[in-house]
């Protein structure tokens, strides 16, 4: 109706916190927690199928459940995207400064390999015990582990989260902050802390609304620094 504001769209003003904005835009809010508890939820029930199904190659149950979840992951967000009629550019699907972002994965996928090392694989190294792997390590074990760590889980967790949530997020909440050595958008910072929170929630096969927050908050706060960096970079490279 003329002269009638829309109140859920109207845009906050600048330097206003991420909780503000939040309650400004909950449309974007709403959708984008929506898409948390579903998606991995559907991807947790396809994958614990295909694990079933295809047991005779797993039987260890080392590989299968983690790739085929995180090929739902993207999957799913793919087809959200489409529903949503938006060009897959607006989602980060482009090249952008492709030469800059190369670069930066280059150098960070070296830091990260040495903090793993130094975490994951030098005490046992130094005590001469053998790490507490839940299945035997046979070559195709550790092949599709390897490809689980390498490819797929990166593939899965970006088109969902710096992909679609970011993607839902943005239009919304565009004003951007500086974070340390970061300048990131609001959108950024939401979908980040969403990334981090999704690390401590736990699924219930019969209902995506049983969820259980049962964090390790070591490991969220590191999923909601990575969160951090990943949008920074997204937003960076184009």
């Amino acid at each position: 109706m003329e002269g009638t504001a829309d109140v859920s769209l109207a845009r906050p003003g600048p330097g206003s916190s991420p909780w503000r904005m939040l309650a400004a835009r909950p449309v974007a809010g709403v959708l984008a927690v929506a898409i948390l508890l579903i998606v991995p939820w559907i991807a947790m029930n396809v994958a614990l199928r295909v694990q079933s199904g295809l047991d005779w190659l797993d039987p260890d149950a080392a590989f299968v459940y983690p790739i085929a979840h995180k090929v739902v992951h993207a999957a799913l967000a793919l087809a959200v995207m489409v529903v949503l009629h938006r060009p897959l550019a607006d989602w980060g699907f482009r090249l952008g400064d492709w030469r800059g972002a190369l670069r930066i994965v280059a150098v960070f996928g070296l830091i990260v390999t040495a903090i793993n090392i130094a975490v994951d694989g030098l005490p046992y190294l130094l005590t001469r015990t053998e790490p507490g792997i839940p299945f035997w390590p046979t070559p195709l074990n550790i092949a599709g582990v390897l490809l689980f760590q390498w490819v797929v889980v990166a593939v899965g967790e970006e088109v969902l989260f710096r992909g679609l949530i970011h993607g839902v997020l943005w239009p919304a909440f565009p004003t951007r902050e500086r974070i340390g050595f970061f300048d990131i958008s609001i959108a950024g910072i939401l979908s980040a802390v969403i990334f981090g929170l999704a690390h401590g929630i736990y699924y219930d096969q019969s209902s995506f609304l049983l969820i259980t927050w049962n964090p390790s908050w070591p490991q969220v706060l590191y999923a909601l620094s990575l969160g951090i960096y990943y949008a920074a970079l997204k937003e960076r490279s184009g």
